[in-house]
């Protein structure tokens, strides 16, 4: 075993899409969104030469790796076992072709290690956005072996990393699976009740279909009101953008380097329900514990006396509500909704001790979804930070497979 610098083991970006490609020429683009540590992310877009941003260049084959040059720390790396179709990469990523002697797998997984990702990242630079040049790359050193050791640690690999995918796999359709359960018993109970031997009756109206028998309805603008108070944020205030919002939970994401937007926003109170009128699909829905200032995409409610606030929360949070609201979305690019329409929808709704127990149901469940979600993804980082280890231990030779 000895180590050579990448550059030496290597082909950086070998082959690259020129100015003369023809406009049909039609191929699978990889941008860096598209790339995680080892996996593909998202579907890869199909986009002919003439659409395709100027970036997209790296022409990628069976065998290949690609790692990201920027924005180094997503640690995007993949490796090219089948390819379908033409693949072009983005140049924010470098293009590995092994040479004569280098086991395609074993490069990809000398290339995920722990220690050469943490190179990469040292060796970048730039605050917001770090890169690394192709030929910095190029001088970080690999242990290499002769090339039946190279297959057998290659071959090792495979069978543990595809055990320990498998599991993590597992544990994160599970965690998907309690979160649909949760948007379904919300979904249930706001529109039912927690009853389910309560007596119904037709509501009326079409989206509604049967309702408690009990229940009233009313249109939301009777039941809570827009505020619209503008003011522009100081330093000290709470400041709420979407990005701050998990989407489908109601759940406040501080932001890493603090929250801020351009212009003036709206004044909200305590109580009061932030809901996402821009892309509401997105399900980005608040109940506010505190006063603050949020941004105007987001629509502030404020409860009038028949309605409790964490009711409407669970209301307009349901999955019912949110696909009617989206439906009603105008703009293809940035689609929104309106108070005008979001105001006329009619809702159904108990009395004030019911929707109570129905809110604090609904909060209980929600609390024991995240204890299990919680600890699920504890284990899923334990297990990828175990085969992180395995991989970086097994290329650099403190662990000899059999």
């Amino acid at each position: 075993m000895k180590q050579k610098k990448l550059k030496y083991i290597a082909k950086i970006n070998r082959d690259v899409l020129n100015n003369s490609t023809a406009d049909d020429y039609v191929f699978n683009y990889i941008d860096i969104s598209s790339i995680g540590t080892g996996d593909i992310k998202q579907d890869l877009i199909e986009l002919s030469f003439a659409e395709s941003p100027s970036r997209a260049r790296r022409i990628v084959h069976v065998g290949d790796t690609i790692i990201s040059t920027v924005r180094t720390y997503l640690k995007s790396v993949y490796h090219f076992e089948v390819i379908d179709t033409n693949t072009i990469a983005s140049t924010g990523f470098a293009v590995l072709t092994p040479n004569k002697g280098v086991h395609p797998k074993y490069l990809y997984y000398s290339v995920l290690s722990n220690d050469f990702i943490e190179d990469v990242c040292s060796r970048s630079t730039g605050v917001s956005y770090p890169a690394i040049s192709e030929w910095g790359l190029g001088q970080i050193p690999i242990f290499i072996w002769d090339y039946s050791e190279q297959k057998k640690i290659a071959s090792f690999l495979d069978q543990k990393c595809a055990r320990i995918d498998a599991l993590i796999e597992k544990k994160q359709k599970f965690v998907e699976l309690k979160k649909k359960k949760r948007t379904a018993l919300i979904n249930q109970a706001v529109t039912k009740g927690l009853d389910p031997n309560v007596p119904m009756k037709d509501s009326g109206i079409e989206w509604l279909g049967e309702i408690p028998k009990h229940w009233e309805v009313k249109k939301i603008k009777y039941l809570a009101r827009n505020v619209v108070e503008k003011i522009s944020p100081t330093e000290s205030d709470l400041k709420i953008a979407l990005e701050n919002l998990e989407s489908n939970t109601g759940k406040f994401i501080q932001s890493e380097n603090g929250t801020s937007f351009e212009g003036d926003g709206l004044l909200f109170q305590t109580y009061d329900v932030l809901f996402n009128k821009l892309r509401p699909y997105l399900s980005k829905v608040y109940l506010a514990t505190e006063v603050g200032i949020c941004v105007s995409e987001l629509l502030v409610l404020r409860t009038e006396s028949e309605i409790t606030p964490k009711f409407l929360f669970y209301r307009v949070l349901s999955e019912q509500f949110i696909s009617l609201v989206n439906n009603s979305t105008y703009g293809a690019k940035m689609p929104r909704a309106n108070w005008e329409f979001i105001g006329n929808l009619e809702i159904a709704y108990p009395s004030h001790e019911e929707q109570l127990s129905i809110s604090n149901k609904l909060q209980d469940y929600s609390n024991k979804i995240d204890t299990y979600i919680n600890k699920s993804n504890e284990h899923i980082e334990l297990l990828k930070e175990y085969k992180t280890t395995l991989i970086s231990e097994a290329v650099t030779g403190k662990i000899i497979p059999a």
